[in-house]
């Protein structure tokens, strides 16, 4: 992304805070429990806005290649575990077709001129030829490789449309459940006690999740795919 374009994003982002201060008293929103009761209002009267514009924001991210976890975490937050879940799926599932449909039929000739520049990008589209579906599903369900960058190799590689977003979608949800549980968690911080008790629940999820995460990794690493030269 160009750096006119980042900096033009920052100064909406900081312009955006500006005006939530100046709008709200700036001593409640710094109250957790203010903050989650105006974001509890806030989705009661615009409950579907807010789904839609949870939605546009991923749109947002997979046309400016940005990372969705803030998003599904945030997501989590707004909603709740249960619907946090669902459309942190379904906003997972417009980031990775988006992407995957940009890069293929608009930018497909400009990914294809710096492939060869990325050493990553080279590494991915042989790990996508030889393993197809299967890399697609691996990848997506631990983190092998940066989740964009699998979205534009994928584009620019030979594997079907159909392939790639059924695989790309399933392999998604684990991550979407996990991020918004910890969104969904985070509503629960009210007071010390909450924080303690809750904080100690969420870190030990986190760990026993990415410790599975790891543990498959290299189970199936061993069995049927490596993937060691294209790990950041």
């Amino acid at each position: 992304m160009k750096k006119s374009i980042k900096t033009l994003l920052f100064i909406i982002f900081i312009a955006a805070i500006i005006i939530i201060l100046v709008i709200f008293d700036f001593e409640s929103l710094t109250e957790w429990n203010n903050i989650l009761s105006l974001k509890e209002r806030f989705v009661e009267k615009n409950y579907f806005l807010s789904i839609l514009s949870l939605l546009g924001l991923y749109a947002l991210f997979s046309f400016l290649y940005l990372p969705i976890a803030p998003l599904s975490i945030i997501s989590g937050v707004l909603f709740g575990f249960f619907f946090g879940s669902l459309f942190s799926f379904i906003g997972s599932a417009i980031t990775m077709i988006l992407s995957f449909v940009i890069a293929r039929f608009f930018l497909h000739n400009f990914f294809d001129k710096v492939k060869s520049k990325i050493k990553l990008f080279d590494r991915i589209l042989l790990k996508i030829t030889e393993g197809g579906k299967n890399f697609i599903l691996f990848a997506r369900l631990f983190f092998v490789i940066p989740y964009n960058s699998l979205n534009v190799v994928s584009a620019i590689s030979n594997i079907p449309f159909g392939i790639y977003s059924i695989y790309s979608v399933i392999g998604a949800l684990p991550s979407c459940l996990f991020y918004a549980y910890c969104g969904s968690t985070l509503t629960k911080f009210t007071s010390m006690a909450e924080i303690k008790k809750n904080g100690l629940i969420l870190a030990f999820v986190s760990i026993v999740f990415f410790l599975v995460i790891n543990l498959f990794k290299k189970v199936i690493l061993k069995k049927k795919i490596d993937t060691d030269d294209i790990k950041d």
